[in-house]
């Protein structure tokens, strides 16, 4: 329409999405540490993020837009999220298809919460709507369908920082396993290199 603009918003965590494209911004024009700028707290020094420092230089480096940066690597860290829990799930697993339902089940798969949530009766569609529109009453949309961290799929999808987090999680455990599986010792000091980003940029 005439006059109107489309700000983009998200049914999750619709906040959350300008505060990244923010941090992403400020590296691109020249900031190694971020700062949060929609509060009125004192920030003297900020904040030093490994993930959104690489995204930030991507942006600068190839001249293309926070938004732009923030959609590939969300896309490409959630491929490396599937592909490592295909490893993990491999170490347990020598048939294919063993494997492959495996790695269904561990992305699509939720809680029961919103069946019981059906049988009850509860799953009011204007109770969501109300919800996107800042109503602070309670909630009966099921977790599952609004919070990207109840289904595994969902998380890698919405941001590059839920994947990479998922990506280092199966990372970590993966070597770990491998090292208290008499395997060499460097097993366990990638893990705890792994660590070490895992815990720099808070990832949930």
């Amino acid at each position: 329409e005439e006059n109107e603009v489309y700000l983009g918003i998200r049914a999750l965590n619709p906040g959350d999405y300008p505060i990244y494209y923010s941090y992403i911004r400020q590296v691109a024009d020249g900031s190694i540490n971020i700062f949060n700028h929609n509060t009125h707290e004192q920030q003297s020094y900020g904040m030093f993020n490994l993930m959104w420092f690489v995204i930030g230089t991507f942006s600068k480096v190839m001249g293309i837009s926070p938004i732009w940066s923030f959609h590939l690597f969300r896309f490409l860290f959630g491929f490396l999220s599937i592909f490592w829990l295909y490893r993990f799930i491999a170490l347990y697993f020598n048939e294919r298809m063993f494997r492959f339902g495996a790695l269904l089940g561990a992305l699509f798969t939720g809680g029961l919460g919103v069946y019981y949530v059906l049988l009850l009766g509860f799953f009011d569609i204007t109770g969501f709507l109300k919800y996107l529109n800042g109503y602070s009453g309670e909630m009966s949309w099921p977790m599952d369908l609004y919070l990207p961290e109840a289904i595994t799929v969902n998380t890698i999808y919405q941001s590059p920082h839920y994947a990479v987090s998922a990506v280092l999680m199966i990372y970590i455990i993966t070597k770990l396993y491998l090292f208290y599986g008499k395997k060499p010792y460097w097993s366990a000091c990638l893990a705890g290199g792994a660590c070490l980003i895992f815990f720099n940029y808070h990832p949930y």
